[in-house]
């Protein structure tokens, strides 16, 4: 399926922040992307829809945004007036949402892949394995959160070694 520079094992908000920072550096460069199947993409479980997304994350609203230009970007988006701003706490689903608009643009840089259900190394690449076939990566990182309930835990020891 192709011969990538970088895989991006993961597609939340760790894993878009990744590829937005290796384009500002060298926007010509091949990423593989492998999708999990069970969140959407840029938002990632801790922003979705569920049980913990109405609560307010520990940060002010002032000092989390994704803009580079504009240090009251994610303020703006929410609406704030400049008083508001350095006190407000928003919810997990307001930065979700906030997020997925303004990393959505990355998925041009990137190609796209199923779930990625295996990584072996072969020679001096690694081969991941997908739904959709093999994909041939220089480099792998793992960005899929905190959800250690899924089967990459062994993965990452394994990796490590390597």
């Amino acid at each position: 399926l192709g011969k990538y520079e970088i895989g991006i094992v993961g597609n939340g908000l760790s894993a878009y922040l990744v590829l937005k920072h290796l384009v500002s550096l060298a926007p010509e460069i091949k990423v593989a992307l492998f999708n999990s199947s069970q969140y959407n993409a840029i938002e990632g479980p801790a922003y979705l829809k569920n049980e913990k997304a109405h609560f307010f994350l520990n940060t002010p609203s002032s000092k989390i945004a994704l803009s580079d230009e504009n240090a009251y970007d994610f303020c703006d988006f929410l609406g704030l007036n400049a008083e508001e701003r350095d006190w407000h706490f928003a919810s997990r689903a307001d930065y979700g949402k906030y997020a997925k608009s303004k990393l959505a643009l990355y998925d041009s840089y990137a190609s796209q892949f199923g779930s990625a259900n295996k990584i072996k190394r072969s020679e001096e690449r690694f081969e991941v394995y997908t739904n959709d076939g093999i994909v041939s990566c220089n480099k792998i990182l793992l960005a899929t959160g905190n959800d250690f309930d899924n089967a990459w835990q062994g993965v990452i020891l394994s990796l490590i070694h390597i």
